[in-house]
């Protein structure tokens, strides 16, 4: 009896909670899950809190006390556990040995560029986004002052020691390439993706919609997402405000968290009674809370951060109504409904122009999951990945 094959390792170490039903824990786990399907043994390192998903293995530090797992993004006070993660993926690596490191975020590539200098084994970085940048726009930082430059030289330190960086979009490669002289060659567009399969145009549920208050006709607008300033909630709100006033008929599904802030924005803005936040949905429950909409929204401004609420839009084959910006357009190309500008009232007018083009809808949807077909399935990014693991272990990844 002849013995299986197996795959080359890969240990991904994701400092965050995983699994979480928002980008970073969805696109963690369909990258992994993707790698896998085309031969690899992939494993997780993470944070303690999130929950285990079927067919990725998941390794978490030690629970540290004070730890708050819903708060988002950068904190001084995840050091500790920055460490924890640390420690644990270097006991993993010498236990498991992983033929890559595959490190999500700054925090991430840095432990995998530590683990690697220990281990011997090949890294590369996992970039989703410009750290200096991301604290600015949540205002955390303001640019030029002393922390900005700070924070910015050791973005920028990681990021050159990179020997492969996996980028979202064109232009984090051109900032990393602008700003901190990261060779262009040493860059991978991997992009994010969805699932065709999962997210697939359908009839919406009848019994979903009751349970949701939604109106029997009209035209439901949907947004999925965080629901914070930088994702564009309070722009996405206003505009809402507008648009409602003008369209009896129109009701807006807002599915996402944290709610408390956005709902009393509804309420400021008299809106309430045509606006239903569902709270937090379940990754697996997502596609049929999709299928209730028409008309679907993304408010994001960012100039190098992915989108990734794009994807599974298109795999819907819902028209979009988006911010104007290169990094949406790689996605959505010409076939989505852009703004003229980032204020509601222009994300409004954008709204309007596409309810005065309805009959247009379904073929600019059918166009939309056919690019996704096309380039941003989870198989053509795992692809992508793979072509840079074997750019970084070639001998250990040539033969898959």
């Amino acid at each position: 009896m002849s013995t299986p094959k197996i795959g080359p390792r890969v240990l991904m170490i994701a400092p965050g909670p995983f699994f979480v039903d928002r980008g970073f824990g969805v696109s963690v786990h369909e990258q992994a899950q993707a790698l896998q399907h085309r031969g690899m043994r992939v494993e997780v390192a993470c944070y303690p809190a999130g929950r285990d998903r079927p067919g990725v293995k998941t390794h978490r530090v030690w629970r540290f006390p004070g730890y708050d797992a819903s708060r988002i993004g950068p904190s001084i006070t995840r050091l500790p556990l920055w460490v924890l993660l640390l420690i644990k993926t270097w006991l993993i690596a010498r236990r498991y040995k992983p033929d890559v490191l595959h490190g999500h975020l700054h925090e991430g590539a840095l432990i995998a560029s530590i683990v690697s200098r220990l281990t011997g084994t090949p890294w590369l970085f996992d970039y989703q986004g410009s750290l200096s940048l991301e604290l600015t726009e949540k205002r955390a930082l303001r640019r030029g002052t002393l922390p900005f430059r700070f924070v910015s030289w050791i973005e920028g330190w990681i990021d050159r020691r990179a020997p492969r960086i996996l980028v979202r979009s064109g232009m984090m490669q051109s900032d990393l390439v602008q700003r901190f002289a990261v060779l262009p060659e040493r860059c991978t567009r991997v992009m994010d993706g969805a699932d065709p399969a999962v997210f697939s145009p359908r009839p919406g549920d009848n019994a979903l919609r009751a349970s949701l208050n939604l109106p029997d006709r009209g035209t439901i607008i949907g947004y999925l997402g965080l629901l914070t300033e930088q994702q564009g909630i309070e722009r996405l709100l206003r505009a809402a405000q507008i648009a409602i006033a003008a369209h009896a008929d129109c009701h807006f599904l807002i599915m996402g968290y944290p709610v408390e802030e956005a709902q009393r924005l509804a309420h400021n803005l008299h809106i309430e009674s045509r606006v239903t936040f569902t709270g937090r949905v379940d990754y697996d429950e997502t596609p049929d809370y999709l299928a209730l909409v028409d008309l679907a929204v993304a408010p994001k401004v960012s100039l190098t951060e992915g989108n990734g609420k794009l994807y599974n839009y298109a795999g819907m084959a819902l028209p979009v109504v988006a911010i104007d910006s290169n990094v949406n357009r790689e996605v959505l190309g010409s076939d989505a409904y852009y703004t003229t500008g980032e204020t509601p009232a222009a994300f409004a007018n954008a709204i309007e122009v596409a309810l005065a083009d309805r009959t247009a809808w379904a073929e600019r949807g059918r166009r939309l999951r056919a690019r996704l077909e096309a380039e941003f399935t989870w198989d053509a990014v795992a692809q992508r990945v793979l072509a840079a693991y074997r750019d970084v272990a070639p001998e250990r990844f040539a033969h898959v």
